[in-house]
């Protein structure tokens, strides 16, 4: 009895670990570098969001660069 009962648990321990990792995989990230059209120079502190998705976003640092994470999958594409 008590090993079907260790059975059991480790089984659904494995099920619940590979469901959290799917459920993980759900979501990307965009990343990138917003320069000036003109001079190519890093622009700091633009807003970037997702085209689609406008209540996610984030700024881009000293150097222009940007990282936006918890992307949900499918959308790809950053506006700024």
């Amino acid at each position: 009895m008590r090993q079907v009962y260790l059975k059991s648990v480790a089984t659904l321990a494995l099920w619940l670990t590979t469901l959290g990792a799917c459920l993980l995989a759900q979501s990307g990230i965009v990343s990138g570098k917003v320069v000036d059209g003109t001079d190519n120079l890093p622009l700091p502190g633009a807003n970037v969001f997702l085209k689609n998705n406008v209540s996610i976003g984030t700024v881009t640092d000293i150097d222009g660069s940007f990282l936006i994470s918890g992307v949900p999958a499918g959308e790809r594409a950053a506006i700024f």
